[in-house]
């Protein structure tokens, strides 16, 4: 779709050498470039590991409303917030989704080739989300903070239930300073 520095690469030759047994996906994300997309945009990489080897590379822009404003192509669906629109803090696995993240923004679905596929209200209501949840490793759920409401500060711990996507809400209220971090 054009989003500048997108990249797919095949192939690598990799300096060293990698365990035979490793293989997998290992994806990132931060800000893409500022001079072709604005500030509004993310920029998301992965690299496909295989039998010690890296068997490919890709990069690909979160198409949040602004970025498709300026490429001039259909936003991306789902529902919409308040809050700012910038994808570009984190990136978490769950339910079998890529989630791409930033600071009180709704999460943007990314399919496993990076494309933008839709927008998610991971934690109900049209609350922003903070860029850290943290995954429960005996449950399986999502821990994230969330926004009391489209556009408000900080105020609700949810918890989304894994393979459910329901979710329980619990108001934050007796903390000196705003929360940032999960444990």
């Amino acid at each position: 779709i054009g989003l500048g520095a997108e990249t797919t690469t095949v192939d690598l030759d990799v300096p060293g050498d990698l365990p035979t047994g490793l293989s997998g996906c290992l994806l990132a994300i931060g800000p893409g470039p500022a001079s072709q997309r604005g500030p509004s945009a993310g920029m998301v990489h992965s690299v496909h590991l295989h039998a010690g080897g890296a068997a490919s590379y890709r990069s690909r822009g979160v198409v949040t409303d602004a970025v498709a404003r300026q490429l001039g192509v259909d936003p991306s669906p789902g529902p919409r917030n308040d809050g700012p629109d910038v994808i570009a803090s984190n990136i978490v696995v769950f339910g079998g989704s890529i989630l791409a993240l930033g600071e009180r923004s709704l999460a943007y679905e990314l399919s496993p080739d990076l494309d933008t596929l839709r927008r998610v209200d991971l934690a109900g209501q049209s609350r922003g989300l903070g860029p850290n949840p943290r995954r429960d490793p005996l449950t399986g759920d999502l821990h994230v903070l969330a926004a009391a409401a489209p556009g408000g500060a900080q105020a609700a711990h949810v918890v989304v239930a894994a393979n459910a996507l329901t979710r329980t809400s619990r108001t934050i209220t007796t903390a000196p300073n705003q929360v940032k971090e999960l444990a």
